[in-house]
């Protein structure tokens, strides 16, 4: 879980990113529900649904977010084309 937050870290610190506190994290338990939403593939995508959970800013982005699901969902060849370039990135 550690490697996996510190994308969420490096990103926050790096920019104005507001995030929930460790504090909030913790007494919500929310590494747990991260385990069970997580259904990602590769360890960007952990990464990815770890930042998105954390961060406050996920809320501004939710329709964008749920246009890319949409279209990742009805799209074979399109999803099928990123998971590839994604599990070429995790093998470099």
């Amino acid at each position: 879980m550690s490697a996996i937050a510190s994308y969420h870290g490096g990103r926050a610190t790096s920019s104005s990113i507001e995030s929930l506190d460790q504090r909030t994290w913790t007494d919500l338990d929310l590494d747990a529900v991260f385990a069970v939403l997580d259904r990602t593939e590769s360890s960007i995508g952990q990464q990815q649904l770890y930042h998105r959970l954390r961060s406050l800013s996920a809320v501004t982005t939710l329709s964008a977010f749920e246009a890319l699901v949409d279209r990742l969902s009805q799209d074979r060849a399109l999803r099928e084309h990123c998971q590839v370039a994604l599990s070429a990135l995790v093998g470099a």
